[in-house]
């Protein structure tokens, strides 16, 4: 602090530094205050300070020194991790909602008309009936044992072949009945229609898949032992339960047969349309000789299921038909 010299009284007051850098700071060597006298009426006057040019650089304001506040580091870490994550679920849903209107968009190119998806779907309703006279004709003639030495001639002889090439095909054939993918794959086809907006047609899929309730009611009634005879082999499967009829064929004629039908009656004319008809009768169509192939089922226990599937399909299109021409009623 400078030193000051009170003339009227002769003592020493200290005063104020008046130079730049405020007070009490500390001063670098050789930076002397600037000397002032007191003048008579007992205020301070401050003297020029003519070595000021030889005591190097003016020191630096507190505001020079340091920079301008800055956020935090960890302030900014925390943000730069926050924004990813809160947005990584939205990206996830927008991805997802992108992928299912891209579907849509090539099923409803890839469609016909309501109206011409119902006349391309007309059926008769004399083959579900007779479809249900055969099968109640096999049902008696299998109550009063009647078809049991039909059963092993024709079993012997369709497993006479033994092609190893022929054995895989008759597995792949039945492998989708089985569980769990017999209960997962209908899921999984509903799932689809309902994500594609065919949302009648999702229902109608699940009602399709009681095909297998009807299969378990019967069985129930019927309780027909399964195959076993000393010339008939038996693949080693996860099967249960009794023969009459095939739970495998009847399920598949509800499922993939209404599945189908879906395919023939919305897809436009063209190699799609005859790839996916194709494919899934080609698989309704195997899956009866694979039960037989296999030793899992007597020959009258696949036929009454074709049957008895042939009538449950019918009928489920019939009110399928309906339904969807409700639907374009009450929208026109």
């Amino acid at each position: 602090m400078p030193t000051i010299v009170h003339h009227a009284t002769g003592h020493t007051v200290v005063g104020m530094d008046t130079r730049l850098g405020g007070c009490g700071g500390s001063r670098s060597q050789g930076d002397s205050p600037a000397p002032s006298v007191a003048r008579a009426d007992g205020m301070a006057r401050a003297v020029p300070d003519y070595g000021a040019a030889h005591r190097g650089p003016a020191r630096l304001r507190p505001d020079q020194l340091w920079p301008a506040r800055q956020e935090s580091p960890l302030v900014s870490a925390k943000s730069s991790l926050r924004s990813p994550a809160s947005a990584a679920p939205a990206a996830i849903v927008e991805r997802a909602t992108t992928t299912v209107r891209a579907a849509r968009r090539r099923a409803d190119s890839n469609t016909v008309s309501a109206p011409a998806a119902l006349v391309r779907g007309q059926t008769a309703v004399a083959v579900a009936t007779v479809a249900l006279a055969g099968f109640a004709v096999l049902f008696g003639l299998v109550r009063t044992k009647r078809s049991a030495a039909t059963d092993v001639a024709i079993t012997m002889r369709v497993q006479a072949r033994r092609q190893p090439w022929l054995a895989r095909t008759m597995a792949f054939a039945s492998w989708a009945g089985f569980p769990p993918q017999s209960r997962l794959l209908p899921i999984v086809y509903q799932g689809t229609l309902w994500l594609l907006g065919l949302r009648t047609e999702a229902v109608f899929q699940l009602l399709a898949w009681g095909a297998s309730g009807v299969s378990f009611s019967v069985k129930r009634l019927m309780r027909r032992p399964r195959p076993d005879h000393p010339q008939i082999r038996v693949a080693v499967a996860r099967i249960g339960g009794t023969s009459f009829p095939s739970g495998h064929v009847l399920n598949y004629m509800g499922t993939y047969g209404f599945l189908a039908y879906l395919a023939h009656v919305q897809l436009k004319a063209g190699a799609l349309r005859r790839t996916v008809v194709g494919g899934l009768l080609g698989l309704i169509g195997l899956v009866g000789p694979s039960r037989i192939y296999l030793g899992h089922h007597w020959f009258t226990d696949v036929l009454a299921s074709y049957l008895l599937g042939t009538a449950y399909l019918l009928g489920l299109t019939t009110v399928y038909r309906w339904v969807k021409a409700w639907q374009l009623g009450s929208r026109g």
